[in-house]
């Protein structure tokens, strides 16, 4: 990888609403009162917040207009998940490629929802660091896509079926990665040290497996990851690049159900339900 080209790559900040509440997060004691006046004080959190909490995943039989009161219903985890995530995708907008860009981010939501059930559903990896990492695990796809006008053909060309993976692509012809990139955005936002370190290995779980170069978290997350991206997947019937995430599914799904000691009709299972969920959202 290149390291040197991603240190040209300009980073997108932390919003401050963010940085505040991962200060107010890293005390010993964080106050959930300040939590909550930091998102009710920026708009456009407060917005997400409240579009989530109404959303029909909930079934509110009544909508709800107060912060607080979502915070409360929600829980502070599901809360801040929306937050990074509301945060990320303001951050990251760029002008003529925010029709592609829609589409991408209903698909991060998607895997981001996928990875926190299955999570929810497997024992090891806490549901709130799941819903992260498959919101956080591409989000250096949106930065190259704004950098470079061509980025969308690189995307096509790796759901070719004689493609090389799509890292491999995007080192060729842009001299980095958004594996990498999106490992950077992921520290730079003051993420926990394991989602970085997946984000950043999460087209290598043959590799993760083989070796003791990382924490066993870090492999569970990408076999979750790669779990959830299938099913995003057969949500959509045609994911951002779906060609060559079912390619990678068929070569590396089988070590991601083996990790969980999960055989294929267990997942199935599990698949049908979450497939259902999403439709209910």
């Amino acid at each position: 990888m290149s390291y040197a080209a991603v240190a040209d790559i300009t980073l997108p900040p932390m919003p401050e609403s963010l940085h505040q509440i991962r200060a107010e997060q890293a005390r010993a004691e964080p106050d959930v009162e300040r939590i909550t006046a930091i998102i009710a004080a920026d708009v456009g959190l407060a917005a997400e917040v409240l579009k989530t909490i109404n959303s029909p995943m909930f079934r509110r039989r009544q909508p709800l207009s107060s912060v607080p009161k979502a915070v409360m219903l929600l829980g502070l985890s599901n809360v801040l998940n929306i937050v990074a995530g509301a945060a990320l995708r303001r951050t990251l907008a760029c002008g003529s490629n925010n029709l592609s860009l829609t589409r991408f981010w209903d698909t991060a939501g998607d895997v981001a929802y996928a990875a926190a059930a299955l999570a929810g559903r497997l024992s090891g990896v806490p549901a709130d660091t799941a819903h992260t990492m498959g919101l956080f695990h591409d989000c250096g796809i949106p930065i190259l896509m704004c950098r470079h006008p061509d980025y969308l053909d690189t995307l096509k060309s790796a759901s070719r079926p004689d493609a090389p993976l799509i890292t491999t692509l995007e080192r060729q012809r842009h001299g980095v990665d958004h594996a990498l990139i999106g490992a950077r955005v992921s520290r730079s936002w003051l993420l926990p040290e394991a989602i970085g370190a997946a984000i950043e290995h999460h087209h290598e779980l043959p590799r993760l497996v083989a070796g003791n170069e990382v924490d066993e978290m870090v492999i569970s997350l990408v076999a979750l990851l790669k779990m959830a991206e299938h099913i995003s997947n057969e949500f959509r019937g045609a994911a951002f690049r779906s060609g060559a995430d079912d390619r990678e599914w068929d070569e590396v799904g089988v070590m991601a159900l083996s990790h969980f000691d999960l055989d294929p009709t267990d997942f199935a299972d599990i698949k049908d339900d979450i497939l259902g969920e999403l439709g209910r959202r």
